[in-house]
């Protein structure tokens, strides 16, 4: 590309990942009644109305359940970059990339030429944006966003998990 005036929609995918984050399940992350309850509650609320000591003593053997579990989400990362005219490239550019929070992105062209379906849907956040002003009045500029996707409970352990409670979950 090049003799093009920058645009924020003219990026053309240069490379992506997915990756995955993994966490400790904590009580309050137990919403569902997937994996039990208490007294007709989720693990969540009888988490959110005990102080730590009652939630302790009502429920001692949580770390033990907890082990069955871990908290894990997909994060997807996308960059694109595009080449333009160095005059066209301008602070008003930079700060209209420069938006945190979560952002809609423009899909990007596929190398060929290829348009559309390029990126997954949802909201992303800009992740960095870098320049490179080259001694031929062209710029390059890239652009890499990350999308976190919901967390998910899996279980990783074999087997049927202890109670979290004195007596058995119903």
């Amino acid at each position: 590309m090049g003799n093009s005036p920058f645009n924020v929609n003219n990026f053309i995918r240069q490379s992506g990942s997915v990756s995955f984050e993994t966490e400790a399940v904590m009580p309050a992350d137990f919403s569902d009644t997937t994996w039990g309850t208490y007294g007709g509650k989720t693990y969540a609320q009888c988490f959110s109305v005990r102080t730590e000591l009652e939630f302790a003593r009502d429920f001692p053997n949580w770390e033990a359940f907890a082990d069955y579990f871990v908290k894990r989400r997909p994060v997807y990362r996308i960059t694109g970059a595009q080449t333009c005219d160095t005059d066209s490239f301008r602070a008003s550019d930079i700060t209209a990339c420069s938006a945190t929070g979560k952002v809609t992105v423009a899909n990007m062209a596929i190398p060929g030429g290829f348009q559309g379906n390029s990126i997954p849907d949802g909201k992303w956040q800009n992740d960095g944006m870098s320049w490179n002003d080259r001694k031929d009045c062209f710029t390059d500029v890239t652009i890499s966003y990350v999308q976190y996707l919901e967390w998910k409970i899996e279980k990783v352990q074999e087997g049927t998990p202890p109670s979290p409670t004195k007596g058995s979950a119903t």
